[in-house]
């Protein structure tokens, strides 16, 4: 599995903590968001 290229800056725009950046990879449809993108 590659890893996904995020900060926490990006992370932050969804109020999301760095440390959950895991979620946003795993969950796609959080906040919009597709991990193919990463």
């Amino acid at each position: 599995m590659m890893t996904p290229k995020i900060t926490a800056a990006i992370t932050k725009e969804c109020g999301i903590p760095a440390e959950r950046i895991y979620v946003l990879y795993y969950s796609t449809k959080h906040c919009g968001w597709n991990g193919a993108n990463f």
